[in-house]
């Protein structure tokens, strides 16, 4: 079984050490990802992964090229394999591989989670697997920052009845908002990091100072123009939900018929407005339906008058998604 590589970290820590290096029970191989009829096989962390040299040249540009190159005649071999040595985390290289040899599609629900989606980043970026790269910036925003805003109320509107909901809500938390921020920010995803910062506003100071733990246990923090930012984007983003109630407040019925109701309706539009204690524009699927119906029954709107009231709810939240950096003041990457 080969040795783990020495670095001149394993020196410095140890400078009376001798230059002998680990013995080799420090690897083990993976349960699942070590193939008998593997051609070569990787060693990442305290893993080692034997796997086709096939798929990893025809998935990635980088391993093509370097398995084109003649090897030496004492290069480092296992069982006949050629060794290569990775400094890839262990967890993101298991993903990766599962992916590859494994045939996992792009729509199924099991490799939905985050961790999976910024592992699918990182080997699409480093290795120019342009198609794992896809298939991770798919997962970010179908599954936590979608552009559509009927599928943002869905994901993240309290308003939403639970059995309405696309994702599970036990599969991530508002605080994981902090881990998005930062791989959206790490692959210049300028659109999605937007969204991010905007859940992240949400946050309390605590939440935001105390970080999050990242797929290796490590805490993770956001970078200080980000933190800055989710401070400083609250008063235009409570603005902005002002002037969305007050505007709604003073549209015309979709008919005639309501003219009366329309001044309740309108009056009590005005109020909340000018209530006005949060900064999430975004929020609020029933706030138009509860307002138009909570009257005397004499008094209510009309079906058709509610309805239109909500699609112009909707759209003009849908334009505030499209334009968050309007209110999220971060330069493009």
């Amino acid at each position: 079984m080969p040795k783990r590589r020495r670095t001149e970290d394993d020196d410095a820590s140890d400078p009376g050490s001798s230059a002998s290096e680990p013995t080799p029970k420090e690897w083990a191989k993976h349960k699942d990802l070590w193939f008998d009829d593997g051609n070569v096989i990787l060693a990442a962390g305290n893993t080692l992964f034997r796997v086709y040299r096939g798929l990893l040249a025809n998935a990635s540009p980088i391993f093509r090229d370097m398995f084109s190159i003649p090897q030496p005649a004492d290069a480092e071999t296992m069982e006949g394999c050629q060794v290569v040595y990775l400094d890839d985390p262990e967890w993101d290289m298991e993903i990766f591989l599962e992916l590859l040899h494994k045939g996992y599609s792009m729509d199924e629900s099991g490799i939905a989670t985050l961790g999976v989606a910024r592992a699918l980043l990182y080997f699409g970026d480093k290795y120019q697997a342009e198609d794992l790269a896809t298939m991770g910036r798919k997962r970010i925003e179908d599954n936590f920052l979608p552009g559509n805003i009927e599928d943002w109320m869905t994901m993240h509107d309290s308003d939403v009845p639970e059995d309405e909901t696309q994702h599970d809500p036990d599969s991530w938390d508002i605080e994981d908002s902090i881990l998005i921020a930062n791989v959206t920010r790490r692959f210049k995803l300028h659109d999605m990091h937007l969204r991010a910062l905007y859940i992240c506003s949400q946050l309390n100071m605590k939440a935001l100072l105390a970080g999050r733990p990242g797929p290796d246990g490590k805490l993770q923090y956001l970078c200080s123009e980000d933190l800055a930012e989710c401070v400083d984007c609250r008063p235009r983003l409570q603005a902005m939900e002002h002037k969305l109630k007050m505007d709604l407040a003073f549209q015309l019925p979709a008919t005639k018929c309501c003219h009366l109701s329309r001044s309740d309706v309108r009056n009590a539009l005005w109020k909340s407005g000018t209530t006005l204690t949060c900064h999430d524009p975004l929020a609020g699927k029933k706030w138009i339906r509860e307002y138009c119906l909570k009257l005397e029954p004499f008094r209510k709107m009309c079906a058709k008058c509610v309805l239109h009231y909500e699609q112009q709810f909707l759209d003009e939240r849908q334009k505030i998604l499209d334009n968050l950096g309007k209110y999220i003041k971060i330069e493009p990457f």
